[in-house]
């Protein structure tokens, strides 16, 4: 395979898309699908979103492999195989949900496509080799192609009514569906199942790396990855507007494996999504036909739900937003920490103020301390209010003792229903 510069392919696949005929309505590119482990049927978009599975196999032991979309883009056609009956083809009906076999038996049915008009072709194996065939999608009307000394390798269907097959003894060959034209490719060295590109003009394939064989007088061959290191890529899909590429890469470290697209115009690669993806296919979007050209987003996981089998967001949750605060009225403002009030001597009474912000309750009375030890202890005052003030009158002191401190003590309450102790030195 011939290495060129990135610009010399692309204006080579340019100019082989110009040169395709252009149709009322040509596809526009969809939602990819692919197979995702060995049972699983899954959608997403191109760009990594809305990952979904549309189909599960019964069982885990059975296997689904090789997706391929309709020309409508409304059906996708696959294998599905048991222990049972071997590889069957079913088409799944994404706008209906349903799926349906369109092939039974005992033989095992490989490598669906479909012609232009809608009709599912294969490859049937028996014991006496393989067959390629074709039947409705609705399973009538199933009939053998017209062509001879069919191999056993896989078979790749072109958009335009020709096959791409190896015949028994290796060689590659091109074929109408008809069997009118059946000659050698001339192509060697590349791996089936390989890809056409919309127009016919191109095939895409994989030897390691993804490459570009042009089926014009020139037979151009590009290589337009390269993967580092042992890396591989490998099932190369066409998008259906021709201008891009899909295929798996998969890597010798790190995440073991990748789906990329492939930009033709620029060269640029991008990581689509990572884990165990094979055969990715592109839908073709059908303006007015195609009834959904992008996967269907999973519903959110709510507080509660069992997850399912694909990645959901978190549903939106309903904020309840806090109560304004409750204004609570204040403590009282106190005094500063040792602040003393001043007896009054004539009356022997010690006057508090207090400003309280709200209504607050005054508990106190006066403790005098005898030089010599004794302590006694006045009548208790209480009083409510905004702004206290309130006379405190001493207990009465014996004669001939000696006075060695005078304090107020208590408590005061605010509403906010928190007390606080109350302890004031008395300046005599």
């Amino acid at each position: 395979m011939r290495k060129v510069s990135f610009a010399a392919l692309c204006c080579a696949a340019v100019a082989a898309c110009a040169a395709a005929p252009a149709h009322a309505a040509e596809p526009a590119n969809g939602q990819i699908a692919a197979t995702f482990g060995l049972d699983r049927l899954v959608t997403f978009n191109a760009d990594g979103s809305a990952f979904r599975t549309v189909w599960r196999t019964p069982s885990s032991t059975e296997a689904v492999a090789a997706p391929a979309w309709s020309p409508d883009g409304n059906l996708i056609a696959f294998e599905y195989a048991d222990a049972a009956h071997g590889s069957r083809i079913v088409v799944y009906d994404l706008p209906a949900r349903t799926q349906r076999l369109v092939t039974d038996g005992v033989t095992q049915d490989h490598d669906p496509g479909w012609t232009a008009d809608g009709r599912i072709l294969f490859r049937r194996v028996t014991s006496g080799g393989s067959t390629l065939m074709q039947v409705a999608a609705d399973g009538t009307g199933l009939t053998a192609l017209p062509i001879a000394n069919v191999g056993a390798s896989p078979v790749t269907w072109a958009p335009d009514g020709w096959a791409l097959y190896g015949d028994r003894g290796g060689t590659l060959r091109l074929a109408t569906l008809d069997g009118a034209d059946d000659d050698e490719a001339g192509i060697t060295g590349i791996d089936l199942p390989a890809a056409f590109s919309p127009d016919g003009w191109w095939l895409a394939y994989a030897d390691g790396a993804i490459g570009l064989l042009s089926f014009d007088e020139d037979g151009d061959d590009f290589s337009v990855t390269d993967p580092p290191g042992s890396d591989r890529d490998s099932a190369p899909a066409w998008a259906p507007e021709g201008n891009a590429l899909i295929f798996k890469r998969s890597r010798a470290t790190g995440v073991r494996e990748e789906l990329r697209t492939l930009d033709l115009e620029t060269g640029v690669q991008r990581v689509v999504r990572t884990g165990n993806l094979f055969s990715p296919a592109w839908q073709p979007c059908v303006a007015g036909v195609t009834v959904r050209c992008a996967s269907e987003p999973v519903p959110c996981l709510a507080p509660g739900d069992t997850p399912g089998l694909d990645p959901q967001p978190l549903c939106p949750t309903r904020i309840a937003l806090p109560a304004p605060p409750r204004l609570v009225p204040s403590a009282p403002i106190l005094p500063a920490p040792h602040t003393t009030a001043t007896l009054d001597r004539h009356t022997k009474r010690v006057t508090v103020r207090v400003t309280c912000v709200a209504r607050c309750t005054l508990s106190a009375r006066l403790v005098v301390r005898l030089k010599g030890g004794r302590v006694l202890k006045g009548r208790v005052v209480n009083r409510t209010a905004r702004a206290i003030s309130v006379r405190v009158k001493l207990p009465a002191v014996p004669r001939k003792r000696r006075i060695a401190s005078i304090k107020l003590v208590g408590t005061l309450k605010g509403n906010d229903g928190v007390t606080r102790p109350l302890s004031l030195n008395v300046k005599r």
